[in-house]
């Protein structure tokens, strides 16, 4: 049997997976889970050794970024995990975890999953209404339609390309443009949906505001706790998008990847 056939067919894909990797095991996962959370509280623990000026000097602040955000997107990729309810047999533990995994990072995690399901279920499917529910990780566009959207609307066609020059940009305007459009309100499975705008809503500005009062306690002023919401939460966030975008554009983007019409899809 060659490769072609082989990803032609899940069924014969899988006999090929031992099956102890398609079962949950909950001592590993939560392993894994606690493993993680311990690396986020020494990156937390290093920034706040670095803020400290009298111990070190300002210039490690930017190492401390980038510490940070090697940790967060191994949040996210167990976040992931989550939502494809891949650790835990109990659905309702996966759903909470993955809405604090998802919490530093601002992404909604029933929307994302939502998405996401959706990009596994139509992959290299090429949709050029961009629809929800065709939903790909890049949205791709043919030769043609680029060629088209250069001609008539230029700043969309700008911004695409940007977001292929500056990837980070590409991460941050896919969050905003798709996870937080309406059509995902609606078109998304409602209860859970709302629970995850929700929780954003209120855990995000939580987060901030613990780090905040955390300063103030600490006896810094209103204007240095503002800049430690920059530097414990905000900046290394930053990183974490250009870590996600990079491993996600090397994920899907291959010169031997092939794509469809929807009629050959």
């Amino acid at each position: 049997m060659n490769k072609i056939q082989l990803a032609e067919s899940l069924p014969m894909a899988l006999r090929y997976v031992p099956r102890h990797c398609l079962q949950s095991n909950h001592l590993r996962g939560w392993a894994t889970t606690l493993m993680v959370f311990a690396q986020l509280a020494l990156a937390i623990a290093f920034a706040a050794w670095t803020w400290r000026a009298e111990v070190s000097p300002a210039w490690l602040w930017p190492l401390s970024w980038l510490v940070t955000g090697f940790v967060l997107p191994a949040i996210f990729v167990l976040g992931h995990d989550f939502g494809q309810l891949s650790v835990f047999r109990q659905r309702w533990l996966n759903s909470a975890l993955g809405h604090l995994c998802f919490l530093p990072a601002l992404y909604p995690f029933h929307a994302w999953r939502f998405a996401h399901d959706a990009h596994h279920k139509y992959t290299n499917k090429l949709n050029p209404k961009h629809e929800l529910y065709d939903e790909n990780t890049w949205l791709l566009e043919t030769l043609e339609e680029y060629t088209d959207r250069s001609i008539d609307v230029p700043l969309p066609r700008w911004l695409y390309y940007l977001t292929r020059v500056v990837l980070p940009i590409g991460s941050l305007l896919y969050l905003i443009k798709f996870l937080y459009r309406p059509a995902i309100l609606r078109e998304a499975p409602r209860a859970p949906v709302y629970r995850s705008y929700a929780f954003l809503a209120i855990g995000a500005p939580a987060l901030a505001a613990l780090i905040y009062f955390a300063l103030i306690f600490t006896g810094h002023t209103p204007a240095e706790s503002l800049l430690g919401i920059l530097h414990f939460w905000v900046l290394p966030t930053i990183f974490l998008q250009i870590w996600m975008v990079s491993y996600t554009y090397l994920q899907h983007t291959a010169s031997d990847s092939r794509f469809f019409t929807p009629e050959e899809w």
